[in-house]
C-alpha cells in the first residue's frame, strides 16, 4: 500500500485515467456539500494571496492501481473519495466553460485538456475520470459542452451551482485565475493506493468517515458486483439498474431485509448487510447472478406495493392500495410475499387477492380492539416465511394467526370494542379516520359515497347543551347515570361519522344535524337522520350493526380443537388471575377487567356467582367490598364477613371501610403475576406505572404526573365545591376535574371526567362519587 499527499493538479495530470466502479453509489452530494467545498476554496485562495504555499486538505482518495497499458497510461480504480473527485472535476469543467465564454482559449485547452482528458487517446481511455454508468452519459456530455438534464442527477446542478459562483467572484473581489490556482494547487489529497484485491473491499467497507454515509444496500451493491468480477458491466445493464430503479435508498435496504425475513424472520434490520455478506461471499459468480435475477424480481414486486396503479388485476390492486394508505410497515414483508409468490406462479391473483384480505382484516380487527404492535412484525415475518408451502394461503393465514397469543380479535371482542372502546382517542388519527371510511363503506346501500374532505364528527357533541343534555338524559333506564353513560359512549363507534361540515353540526340539537345529515352521499349518515332522536339506545344500537358489517366484511379467526374459544380463555385466565393474587393485596374489577379483555360489570357478575380462588380479594375502585359478593353455598367461609377475611390475610383497612391504597394491585403488576407482562395495554388507554408517578399519552402528547406534582401544585390553589366526583389530597377533597386540570396545567375542559378519575386513581389518590354506587348496581 502506497500512501501520499498531491495537489489535485498532480492527481489529475499526466496519463492517468480514474474508474468509479459499478459497485460504486451515483453521484448523490447535494447543494450543502459543494456550498461547504466552494467556501473552502474561496478561503483557500484568500489565504494564498498573502501565504502562497498555504494548502487545504481535501480527503483522501484511496485507489486500486491496474497495470499501465502498452502506451504507459495508468488506470485507478477509485475505492473510496469518488464524490469529491467528481465534484472536483464537475468545477474544472465550469473553469473550462467560463474560459470559453470570455474568449480565453488557451486557458480553456489547459484545463480541459491537461485535467479532463487524456489527449491523443481514444475510447474511454480519453476521459480522466470515468463515472459509475448511472452517472456517465451525463457527465461527458458536461465534458462535451452539452447540458443534459435528469431529475435523478445532481451533476447538473453541481455544474450550475459552480458556474454562478464563478460568475460572481468578480464582486468578491477575486480573479478566476487565482481561484482555478486553488483548486490545483491548494486543494490536497491523501492518496492509498493499493495493489492487493483482498484489501480493497475491506477498505471501502471501513473507510467512509466523511461525506455521505453509505447505506447497508450500498455495501451489498459494492460486494456483490466486486464477486461478479468481469461479468458485471453486463449485470449490471440488464439486473441491477432495473433493481433500483424506482426504489428510494430506505426500500432498496427494506428489498434485502425483507428476503432476509423470509429466510429468518428474528433477522433486525441493521443486520442486512452482514446476513447478506455471509450469503454472497460464498456464491460464485453465476450464483452471484442469480441472486440478482431474484432480487430483481422482488423489486418488481416492492414497486407494486410502493406503486398499486402498477398492478393489473383489480382486486389485488385495490387491496394493496388500502394496506399503502393503512401504513402499517410491520406487515409489508408478508404483503412483499405475497405478491412475489403470484409473480412466480405460486399463487393464482385470486389466492393472492384472497390472502391479502385475510391480513387487512387482521389488522383491522386488531386495531378496533386496540391490540399493541407489540410482536406483530415477528408474528406477521414468521407468516411470511411459511406462506409458499401452503396450497391455500388465505386459509393458512387464518389458521396460522388464529392460534397461539397473536390477538386475532374474535367477534365477540369486536362487539365488545365497537360498544365499548374510546375509539376517538385510540391510535393513529390517519388510521382512525381510514377505519372509519372502510366500516361506513362496507354498508350494504348501493349508493355511491364521497369521503374525500370528510373528517370525524361526533353526533352526541362532545360539549352538552342544555338542550342536549336534557334528550340525552330522557333516553336513559332509572338506573343509568347521565354522566358516565354519556362519557363512556361519547367517543364509541356507535356516535361516530364522517361528514364534510363538521364546524357547522357541532353541538347544535340533533333536529338540525339531521337536516344535514339528511343531505350527505353517504348513506350511513341517512340511517342516523332517519332516528327521530339520539340518545343512549340509537347509540347502541348503531354500534352492534356496524359490529355485524366488520364481522360480516372482515372474517375473523377461526376456532380449532386444541385451542379454547374467547369467552373460556377469558375466564381461564381470570381464574389463574385472582389465584394469583397474594394475601394481603387486592386489585380493582377494572384493573382485572383490562387484564383479561373485558369489563369491570363482566368480571364482577363472573366473580359473585362462581366463588372461584381468591374473588375477595377483587373489590372496589376506592377499596370497598362490592356488597354484591357472596360466598357460594358450598364455600367454608360461607358466613363469613369478607373484610375479616382480607383481614386475616394481613390486608389493613380504614375507619371508613376502604383497603390499603398502598397494597393494591396495577394491571401491570397483575400482568406480571400471570405472565403477561409483554402484552402492555395501548398507551393512549392506559399508560405505564414507574417509579416516579404515572405515563401516558394525552391528544398525541406523552405525559407523565407524579404524586408529588399533584400535591405541590394543588397545594397553591384552593378547591372548588365538589359535584358527583371527588378525589382527596392531603385530606382535602377536590373536584376530579379541578385536580386534574391543576395538575396538567391544563384547561379542564380538554379532558373528561373519567379521564381525571383513572389516572388520579393510579396515582393512589382515593376517588369518589356516584359512579362507584352505580358499577355496584350494575355488579350485584
Amino acid at each position: 500500500m502506497d500512501v501520499y499527499e498531491y495537489p489535485l493538479g498532480e492527481v489529475l495530470d499526466g496519463k492517468k485515467r480514474y474508474l468509479i466502479p459499478l459497485y460504486q453509489r451515483r453521484y448523490s452530494w447535494e447543494t450543502t456539500h459543494y456550498t461547504q467545498l466552494w467556501e473552502d476554496i474561496v478561503d483557500t485562495a484568500r489565504r494564498r494571496a498573502t501565504s502562497p504555499n498555504h494548502t487545504h486538505f481535501t480527503g483522501s482518495l484511496v485507489l486500486a492501481a491496474g497495470l499501465p497499458d502498452p502506451g504507459g497510461m495508468n488506470t485507478f480504480t477509485v475505492v473510496d473519495g469518488q464524490q469529491r473527485l467528481t465534484t472536483l472535476s464537475v468545477l474544472l469543467i465550469a473553469l473550462r466553460d467560463h474560459w470559453a465564454g470570455v474568449g480565453d482559449d488557451q486557458r480553456r485547452m489547459e484545463v480541459e485538456e491537461t485535467y479532463l482528458t487524456n489527449r491523443f487517446q481514444k475510447g474511454d481511455a480519453q476521459w480522466k475520470l470515468l463515472p459509475t454508468q448511472a452517472d456517465r452519459a451525463l457527465y461527458l456530455g458536461l465534458v462535451a459542452g452539452l447540458h443534459q438534464d435528469d431529475p435523478e442527477s445532481r451533476l447538473d446542478d453541481a455544474y450550475r451551482f459552480f458556474a454562478r459562483q464563478i460568475k460572481s467572484l468578480s464582486s468578491e473581489g477575486l480573479e478566476v485565475a487565482d481561484v482555478q490556482l486553488a483548486v490545483l494547487n491548494g486543494l490536497h489529497f491523501v492518496t492509498i493506493t493499493t495493489r492487493d484485491d483482498d484489501n480493497v473491499y475491506r477498505i471501502f467497507e471501513s473507510l467512509n468517515n466523511t461525506g455521505l454515509p453509505l447505506t447497508q444496500a450500498d455495501l451489498i451493491r459494492n460486494l456483490v458486483f466486486m464477486r461478479l468480477g468481469d461479468r458485471g458491466e453486463a449485470a449490471y445493464d440488464s439486473l441491477w439498474q432495473k433493481l433500483q430503479d424506482g426504489l428510494s435508498p430506505d426500500d432498496l435496504v427494506n428489498l434485502f431485509w425483507y428476503d432476509l425475513l423470509w429466510r429468518d424472520p428474528t433477522t433486525r434490520r441493521a443486520d442486512t448487510f452482514d446476513s447478506q455478506k455471509r450469503r454472497i461471499v460464498k456464491m460464485e459468480p453465476e450464483k452471484v447472478e442469480d441472486f440478482l435475477r431474484h432480487m430483481e424480481r422482488v423489486a418488481r414486486s416492492l414497486r407494486e406495493m410502493r406503486d398499486p396503479s402498477q398492478v393489473g388485476e383489480s382486486v389485488v390492486r385495490r387491496l394493496l392500495e388500502r394496506s399503502a394508505r393503512w401504513g402499517a410497515s410491520a406487515a409489508e414483508p408478508l404483503t412483499l410475499r405475497l405478491l412475489d409468490e403470484g409473480r412466480r406462479g405460486t399463487f393464482t391473483s385470486e389466492q393472492v387477492a384472497d390472502a391479502l384480505h385475510v391480513l387487512e382484516g387482521y389488522l383491522v380487527r386488531r386495531f378496533l380492539v386496540g391490540a399493541t404492535a407489540s410482536g406483530l412484525g415477528d408474528i406477521l415475518s414468521e407468516a411470511a416465511q411459511k406462506v409458499p408451502d401452503e396450497p391455500d394461503p388465505g386459509g393458512f393465514l387464518l389458521r396460522f394467526l388464529s392460534t397461539g397469543r397473536r390477538r386475532f380479535a374474535t367477534d365477540d371482542q369486536i362487539r365488545t370494542a365497537i360498544a365499548t372502546r374510546n375509539f376517538y382517542w385510540s391510535g393513529k388519527a390517519a388510521q382512525k379516520r381510514t377505519m372509519l371510511e372502510w366500516i361506513l363503506d362496507s354498508h350494504p346501500s348501493k349508493e355511491s359515497a364521497i369521503y374525500e374532505g370528510t373528517t370525524i364528527e361526533h353526533v352526541l357533541p362532545q360539549k352538552l347543551t342544555p338542550e342536549w343534555e336534557s334528550e340525552f338524559a330522557a333516553s336513559l333506564s332509572a338506573d343509568e347515570d347521565l354522566e358516565l353513560t354519556y362519557e363512556s359512549l361519547l367517543h364509541t363507534l356507535g356516535n361516530l361519522t364522517l361528514t364534510a361540515y363538521n364546524s357547522e353540526l357541532s353541538n347544535r340539537p340533533f333536529a338540525v344535524k339531521r337536516t344535514e345529515l339528511q343531505r350527505s352521499s353517504l348513506p350511513d349518515n341517512h340511517d342516523i337522520a332517519a332516528a327521530p332522536s339520539w340518545g343512549a339506545p340509537e347509540i347502541r344500537d348503531r354500534a352492534e350493526r356496524l359490529a355485524d358489517r366488520v364481522i360480516v366484511h372482515w372474517r375473523g379467526p377461526v376456532a380449532t380443537e386444541a385451542e379454547p374459544t374467547d369467552v373460556e380463555r377469558k375466564w381461564q385466565l381470570l381464574a389463574e388471575l385472582t389465584a394469583a393474587i397474594p394475601p394481603g393485596y387486592w386489585a380493582s374489577y377494572h384493573d382485572v377487567a383490562l387484564v383479561i379483555g373485558s369489563h369491570a360489570i363482566a368480571v364482577g357478575q363472573r366473580l359473585a356467582k362462581t366463588g372461584q380462588e381468591g374473588a375477595w380479594r377483587v373489590l372496589r375502585w376506592s377499596g370497598e367490598v362490592n356488597p354484591g359478593f357472596s360466598w357460594p353455598a358450598d364455600s367454608p367461609q360461607y358466613d363469613a364477613d369478607p373484610v375479616d377475611v382480607l383481614k386475616a390475610e394481613g390486608l389493613l383497612f380504614g375507619d371508613d371501610g376502604r383497603a390499603d391504597l398502598s397494597r393494591k394491585l396495577s394491571a401491570d403488576r397483575l400482568r406480571a403475576l400471570v405472565g403477561l407482562a409483554d402484552e402492555l395495554v395501548e398507551e393512549e388507554e392506559v399508560g405505564l406505572d414507574t417509579e416516579d408517578g404515572i405515563t401516558f399519552t394525552m391528544a398525541g402528547e406523552r405525559r407523565q404526573l407524579t404524586v408529588d406534582v399533584v400535591r405541590d401544585r394543588l397545594g397553591a390553589a384552593q378547591p372548588d365545591p365538589v359535584g358527583k366526583y371527588w378525589v382527596e389530597v392531603d385530606g382535602v377533597r377536590w373536584p376530579v376535574k379541578q385536580a386534574m386540570s391543576l395538575a396538567l396545567d391544563l384547561p379542564s375542559s380538554e379532558f373528561q371526567s373519567w379521564f381525571a378519575r383513572k389516572h388520579l386513581d393510579r396515582l393512589g389518590f382515593v376517588v369518589g362519587g356516584p359512579a362507584e354506587e352505580v358499577e355496584d348496581a350494575r355488579i350485584g
